[in-house]
């Protein structure tokens, strides 16, 4: 079937649906702002194991043409750039205004400094995630 190749090439990065779960993000996340756009985070429940991202757009950042041009550019940002987030986050990405004439560089770069920032989420467990592996996490004396 035509299509059907393309899709399976191409790797969608789990997204966040509900708007509850966009809610909690936005009232009990941390913030990294960046200079187009901030990164909100929150630990998934304990029974996710993977992130899983959503974008916001407010009508501030221009029509619908616009707000979704942004969407699409986020997007594939954060679909090339997925193996650098770490597991175990409910992740938002609001943009600012300037995120439209932000060089597709310029995106991709702080979205790897903005999840680099992550790190686990508190009461992740030992020895799951990026870094993981023999003596990771443990203390030197």
């Amino acid at each position: 079937m035509p299509g059907t190749a393309i899709k399976a090439t191409r790797s969608r990065p789990p997204r966040l649906h509900r708007s509850a779960e966009y809610r909690a993000v936005y009232q009990g996340g941390r913030r990294w702002p960046q200079p187009h756009f901030v990164l909100l985070a929150r630990p998934a429940p304990p029974q996710e194991h993977e992130s899983r991202v959503g974008i916001t757009t407010s009508r501030q950042l221009g029509g619908a043409v616009a707000r979704n041009r942004l969407r699409r550019r986020l997007r594939e940002v954060i679909r090339r750039n997925w193996r650098a987030a770490p597991a175990g986050w409910h992740l938002v990405i609001h943009p600012r205004r300037e995120a439209a004439e932000a060089t597709f560089a310029a995106l991709e770069a702080e979205w790897r400094q903005a999840v680099a920032r992550l790190g686990a989420p508190p009461g992740a467990r030992p020895g799951a995630g990026p870094g993981a592996g023999p003596g990771a996490g443990k203390e030197k004396r």
